[in-house]
């Protein structure tokens, strides 16, 4: 039923990310499930890696099966406990009544549907897939694997639609795919240093801020202000919230638009580090610290999972760029795992190993 030879079919409708899919040491992987996985979600792992279908459905990557309070939170291992928290108590299509699957959650979309392998065969081949689809609030069951059913889904080749809710992949014939390379996983660490607010992030309408920039934001991003929302990491660096990008004297004084226009205007009059020499970014502003240090994307480049940080230091009065995201970055400052601290004074998260997290 799962064949590899689908994954050719899907990259006709989908194109692979320039850079390729993510390694992936499958033995661990099998022997900590007890399973092997699908070949055709394997192949598509090495191909596209993890990531998001029209900024609608994320496919996460696969995670050794570790203890939950240790998995971190949006991975496999927690998607999968939220599909069988949500088996126990909600519907079944007829095909599935009476039915005990052993649940593996390969994808979840942006309305909190998920989709699994029903993985009690010991033929992954021939797992099939099982939707959650919240706007019903039932799990149906689709006999073909993950590859042939989102190729399918993108050709409108069921008898009907699988999620009754925002009709976003059906039937489009093509889609655009997002590799996450500061990824989910990235968050999860940040997860384990700096512990989540009671309450939870900020829902947010993507399409409109995308369309607004010109440009999708990074998924590490996107899933930090779910997570955590806007807020204060330690009383010191602000990460401010998504905002449309209006004129100038339309916006606020401290939120997106008009900490990137005092990145741009800094841009201009300050140093740069030489690897930044000649270069003109397109700056976005992530965050901005009670010293006006800057933090910042480059998002001159098409894909936004590739955009390095930009950091500002005002305490020598220069830009400096650091090649991972945002997730990462904050990770790699609050472990002290760059050179040297990206920020000259004062040295507030370098270093820390844990942090606070005080919601906007």
């Amino acid at each position: 039923m799962s064949s590899a030879a689908d994954l050719d079919v899907l990259m006709g409708l989908m194109p692979p990310p320039r850079y390729g899919g993510t390694p992936v040491d499958w033995d661990s992987i099998a022997r900590s499930w007890g399973r092997p996985f699908p070949l055709d979600h394997r192949r598509f792992i090495e191909v596209y890696g993890a990531g998001a279908i029209e900024d609608f459905l994320v496919v996460v990557g696969p995670q050794p099966k570790v203890p939950f309070e240790d998995a971190g939170w949006n991975g496999m291992v927690h998607e999968t406990g939220t599909a069988e928290g949500t088996w126990e108590d909600t519907r079944k299509s007829p095909e599935l009544e009476g039915a005990s699957p052993y649940l593996i959650t390969w994808g979840v979309s942006s309305n909190a549907d998920i989709f699994c392998w029903d993985a009690t065969g010991e033929d992954p081949s021939s797992w099939p897939v099982l939707v959650f689809d919240r706007g019903d609030s039932m799990f149906s069951r689709y006999d073909c694997g993950m590859v042939e059913f989102l190729t399918r889904t993108l050709r409108g080749d069921f008898p009907e639609v699988p999620l009754k809710g925002d009709v976003f992949l059906w039937d489009t014939g093509e889609a655009t795919w997002e590799k996450t390379l500061s990824s989910t996983t990235d968050v999860d660490i940040l997860t384990g240093l700096m512990p989540l607010p009671q309450e939870r992030g900020t829902p947010v309408d993507w399409d409109p801020i995308g369309r607004s920039w010109g440009r999708w934001f990074p998924h590490d991003y996107r899933r930090f202000i779910e997570v955590y929302g806007a807020g204060t990491i330690q009383d010191f660096l602000a990460v401010v919230g998504p905002e449309p990008k209006v004129p100038f004297e339309d916006t606020g004084r401290d939120g997106m638009v008009a900490a990137t226009g005092t990145a741009e205007g800094m841009w201009d009059m300050a140093f740069k580090s030489p690897e930044l020499e000649g270069t003109s970014p397109y700056l976005i502003t992530w965050g901005i610290s009670i010293n006006a240090d800057l933090f910042c994307w480059d998002a001159t480049g098409e894909d936004a999972a590739g955009w390095p940080v930009l950091v500002y230091d005002r305490g020598n009065g220069m830009f400096s760029r650091y090649d991972c995201g945002m997730a990462e970055f904050l990770t790699r400052m609050l472990r002290g795992d760059f050179p040297k601290s990206p920020l000259t004074e004062p040295v507030v998260l370098w270093g820390k190993g844990e942090a606070t997290w005080e919601k906007e």
